[in-house]
């Protein structure tokens, strides 16, 4: 059979079915007949795999009830010995429960084999805040109209660490501390966390962004620049300031 001038082979299968789809398209009562009951058997076939699909979601989710049932036991014991629990991941605090459509996700680490690279993403966003902090103490003349993209970039890293980690919940705090110090200091302070954020990098032997991960960087982060009301991701780079890393280095990370 040619389709779109390619030829490829038929099963015995799909040349039965065309017949029948042809048959029951002339009028065929039989042929029309047997396509009703396909698709009925068709229906009742995705009806059983949602249910199952329900059935194993429900499963799932009774597991992690369980699960952060011992953890929080686990935790309360320790603490009335005035010890550190035996095992300290996933934290009860990270358990994110949503009844409605039966799910649960766990922020941050799930075992001590997780926390190198959950220590990764909370250097990454250490840097990434201070860069922010570094960021508002531009004169408000070039800042105007333009929105600190540091911002963005810290949160989507926090917003994946253990809620003991996370700093969204008194950032404005955090910011106006950090903003009475020097901008030498904070320029040498994100120097350290990204030197950090480098060496934990290599320790979990993550690879460095290449040619393709710089291009799709540079492609997105020239539309937001031009959104931001800079003129190139060169004005947005320039407007950063000289010592600061470069975004989309962190993008392509």
């Amino acid at each position: 059979m040619t389709e779109n001038g390619v030829t490829r082979e038929l099963t015995v299968r799909e040349i039965q079915l065309r017949a029948q789809s042809r048959n029951a398209m002339i009028g065929n009562a039989q042929a029309q007949r047997d396509m009703y009951r396909q698709a009925r058997e068709l229906d009742e076939y995705d009806a059983k795999l949602a249910q199952e699909a329900k059935a194993r979601r429900a499963d799932l989710y009774k597991d992690h009830q369980e699960w952060h049932a011992a953890m929080v036991t686990i935790y309360q014991s320790a603490a009335q010995h005035g010890l550190e629990p035996k095992i300290v991941w996933p934290h009860p605090d990270d358990f994110v429960f949503d009844d409605g459509a039966q799910r649960c996700r766990i922020r941050g680490p799930i075992s001590e084999r997780d926390v190198p690279l959950f220590e990764w993403m909370r250097a990454e966003r250490d840097a990434l805040f201070v860069r922010s902090a570094l960021w508002l103490k531009r004169p408000s003349k070039a800042r105007c109209m333009q929105i600190n993209i540091f911002d963005c970039l810290w949160i989507c890293y926090d917003v994946m660490l253990p809620l003991r980690w996370q700093t969204c919940g008194n950032a404005a705090t955090l910011l106006a501390v950090i903003r009475k110090i020097s901008r030498r200091e904070l320029e040498e302070s994100t120097k350290h966390y990204a030197a950090k954020a480098d060496t934990l990098r290599a320790q979990l032997n993550l690879p460095s962004p290449g040619k393709a991960e710089y291009k799709v960087a540079n492609t997105i982060m020239k539309t937001v620049a031009q959104r931001l009301g800079y003129r190139s991701l060169a004005h947005l780079e320039a407007e950063l300031g000289e010592s600061g890393i470069a975004v989309e280095a962190y993008c392509g990370s």
